[in-house]
């Protein structure tokens, strides 16, 4: 098969691929995957989530400081923004999908980190918003797009496969780490090992962006003649270098050769014959008969629901929080607007990371408690509770004059037990409706399940889309908007999985 990056082929070393280790064996991994192979991609989606987060959080402060943007147009500004981002990346994960068809999954995640690099130099030697940071923005968008088709598709490809007969030859280069559908079965509780240790990974990422990189500016700023504008830079430097050294570890990290079925390279043959019109297609009846089941089954469209309102919550909390203690600081006169440079603006940018931190770390924490009850207990029921929690929180929230006051740990609490039951709730509800709809004979596990999952992540990014823009626009007119709406969908949320909970007991 020929690449599109370049002709590479192995030498056929071994008729057999290497015995696996205990590592891989444990998360359920092929045997072609090495340990390696594993650090390399958990790195990756840890950087990849942290950058992202980074970026959110340390944009105001540069529009702010660097640019010197007003602090009543940078709600409209950031929603211009989120909208771009979105718009660009619901369309690059499927084309970033067809591209790694043909150069692998490995050269998708370096050139990911590369564009990653690319965007966060832009935005240093940005001098305007428009066209400057926002084609920094989306420069940076295209990176991130690549690296999220990568966990996806390296999930996919890297699963160990029952077999009825192993392998006769070494794979190439052209079938490593590549999505396919194999002649067996992977074993569900190992997938979820991997699944979780890249979730937790993600997870650590965040972390790491709150506590450690949005917290650079205000250490650097003493050494940098107390600038806080120059630390700024700095830190976007630090990440740049991050960026690129894990770009350049990948090329090693994820070499091959990873096993795939033989019927995998197959249907990645007919994938690419396919050509971009009929993906198109292909997508667009997948996407409708992915909403017309959630129309028929409650619980997948709870998921779906619960879906779009996460993902909302989580674009406020790690945008608009920022830009709500930046607008308070420079409205007290507490970082001067003639100056924002300032030594008092360091104390508005950590306090973003602690409060913005803290929900992170409270969403990781409960992680595996919310995926445990929702075994034991009725999803729908855990939801409710905790969506009520979040809409309380953040309608709180929207009505706190001071982001230093006390009271604001209450909200912040109650956010990522939100954010942490939503997104783990959603997911299960997600493998519970697939699983009636099959008994219903809805359709084939493969079919009802990409239907039914391409529904839900549209869903997903529709919440970032729409929150994301609308927020952004009122945030102008009231800093609290984006939290109010939030809490309004929340409350649906809740309403909606109360319903179906009462609903499934009285049947």
């Amino acid at each position: 098969m020929a690449l599109a990056l370049c002709n590479l082929h192995l030498p056929h070393q071994m008729s057999r691929p290497p015995p696996r280790s205990r590592l891989t064996q444990y998360l359920g991994l092929g045997a072609g995957v090495r340990p390696l192979n594993v650090v390399a991609l958990s790195s990756s989606a840890l950087l990849s989530i942290s950058f992202l987060v980074f970026l959110n959080g340390i944009l105001p402060f540069f529009l702010t400081t660097v640019l010197n943007v007003p602090r009543t147009t940078l709600g409209r500004v950031t929603g211009n923004l989120l909208l771009a981002d979105e718009l660009l990346a619901l369309v690059l994960v499927f084309v970033w999908g067809s591209v790694a068809d043909r150069i692998t999954v490995r050269w998708v995640a370096v050139a990911g980190h590369l564009f990653v690099a690319l965007g966060f130099a832009f935005i240093t030697v940005s001098r305007n918003v428009y066209p400057e940071v926002l084609v920094s923005r989306l420069v940076f968008t295209i990176g991130a797009s690549a690296l999220v088709t990568t966990l996806g598709a390296a999930l996919a490809g890297m699963t160990s496969i029952t077999h009825d007969e192993e392998p006769t030859s070494e794979p190439t280069e052209a079938s490593s780490l590549l999505p396919a559908t194999p002649t067996g079965t992977a074993n569900p509780a190992n997938v979820a090992r991997f699944a979780g240790l890249l979730g937790f990974s993600s997870g650590i990422g965040a972390l790491l962006a709150v506590f450690g990189l949005l917290r650079l500016p205000p250490i650097l700023a003493p050494h940098l003649d107390e600038s806080l504008k120059r630390a700024i830079l700095a830190t976007f430097y630090i990440v740049i270098l991050l960026a690129l050294g894990e770009g350049i570890f990948l090329v090693w990290g994820l070499k091959g050769p990873v096993v795939v079925a033989e019927s995998g390279e197959a249907e990645l043959e007919e994938r690419v014959a396919l050509g971009w019109k009929d993906s198109a297609v292909g997508i667009a009846k997948e996407l409708s008969r992915g909403f017309v089941i959630a129309s028929g089954e409650g619980e997948v469209a709870l998921a779906c629901l619960s879906g779009f309102v996460t993902r909302a919550q989580a674009i406020v909390v790690s945008a608009f929080i920022p830009l709500l203690i930046n607008d308070f600081f420079l409205r007290s006169d507490l970082c001067e607007s003639s100056s924002p440079t300032s030594q008092t603006c360091r104390p508005a940018i950590i306090l973003t990371a602690i409060l913005t931190g803290t929900i992170q770390l409270i969403s990781l924490i409960l992680a595996p408690a919310f995926g445990s009850l929702s075994a034991r207990l009725s999803p729908s029921l855990i939801l409710s509770l905790a969506s009520l929690l979040g809409a309380t929180s953040f309608l709180g929230l929207a009505g706190t004059e001071d982001p230093r006051s006390g009271i604001v740990w209450l909200w912040v609490g109650g956010m990522g037990i939100s954010q942490s039951a939503g997104l783990v709730i959603s997911l299960a509800l997600v493998a519970r409706g697939r699983s009636k709809v099959m008994a219903k004979g809805g359709g084939a596990a493969k079919e009802v399940g990409g239907a039914i999952s391409g529904a839900y992540s549209a869903c997903g990014g529709l919440g970032i889309l729409i929150v994301g823009k609308a927020g952004g626009s009122l945030f102008d007119q009231w800093v609290g908007a984006p939290f109010l709406l939030v809490g309004i969908l929340a409350g649906a949320v809740s309403a909606f999985a109360a319903g179906l909970h009462w609903r499934s007991r009285g049947s």
